[in-house]
């Protein structure tokens, strides 16, 4: 496995949704921290302490020979 980070489009928070589920079509009009957790999303960087901006990127491994990522969040 070798070690990077997952990034997004501009400074962006990363998080991971279970199933189907798209974070945008939880709540049209606002979308939190909060929102995204109650239903079971999970943050994978650090965020700032006011809006869904990254404020640091965790560490994550890729393996190329079976196309896995192992990322542990940061809290």
């Amino acid at each position: 496995m070798q070690r990077g980070k997952l990034y997004g489009s501009s400074d962006r928070a990363v998080l991971w949704m279970p199933g189907d589920l798209e974070p945008w079509k939880i709540d049209a009009t606002l979308t939190t921290k909060k929102v995204i957790e109650n239903a079971g999303g999970t943050f994978l960087d650090r965020l700032h302490w006011k809006f869904l901006i990254a404020k640091e990127r965790p560490d994550c491994y890729f393996c190329k020979g079976c196309d896995v990522f192992l990322v542990k969040p940061l809290r």
